[in-house]
């Protein structure tokens, strides 16, 4: 809500996971939720771009980000 001014609904943990990229440790926690309304605006102080994207034409991205779309597409099966 705070950087892109999306309301979610039916928020769900869909796990977590340690990343260890760049001599640095995190510990991420996945959630997912539901939109009513797919308009948004950003923080211009915080993102530099936001957009949708379909599952099936989703753009290059890092391997955490890989790793938090299989866990969504392995949460809705």
């Amino acid at each position: 809500m705070e950087e892109v001014g999306i309301q979610l609904h039916t928020v769900r943990r869909l796990g977590e996971f340690i990343s260890e990229l760049e001599y640095k440790k995190d510990h991420i926690t996945v959630f997912a939720g539901n939109v009513e309304d797919k308009d948004f605006r950003i923080d211009p102080k915080e993102i530099l771009e936001a957009r949708w994207f379909s599952m099936n034409g989703l753009p290059e991205m890092s391997e955490i980000a890989r790793k938090v779309i299989e866990m969504m597409k392995d949460s809705s099966q």
